[in-house]
């Protein structure tokens, strides 16, 4: 942050600091490879005080459509795919989570 008024010039630097969200859990951990069901709830803290945007991606693929609903749960309408063992990232604003459980597409 810089202030600068003819004369003179202040930098305050890292005044502003955010805890890093943590993923605690996925509802459901497993859904088809396409279709009906598609959401995903992820629980866990800091994903913000407010209507934050965030970004959810399954393995190495972007949701289709990602949404915050309180700062312990966001959710995510996974794109269609296949795989087993993949981890969801979390991003709020430069922070990334890593769910410690893993979600799998079901054949």
């Amino acid at each position: 942050f810089v202030l600068e008024s003819g004369w003179w010039s202040w930098t305050l630097t890292g005044a502003l600091s955010y805890d890093a969200p943590v993923i605690t859990g996925l509802q459901p951990s497993f859904l088809p490879t396409t279709g009906s069901p598609d959401l995903v709830y992820i629980r866990g803290v800091n994903f913000g005080s407010f209507d934050s945007t965030v970004g959810i991606s399954v393995g190495n693929t972007a949701c289709a459509a990602s949404a915050y609903a309180t700062d312990g749960l966001v959710y995510c309408r996974v794109s269609p795919g296949v795989g087993a063992g993949l981890r969801v990232a979390v991003r709020v604003r430069d922070q990334v989570a890593v769910s410690p459980v893993a979600f799998s597409y079901l054949a």
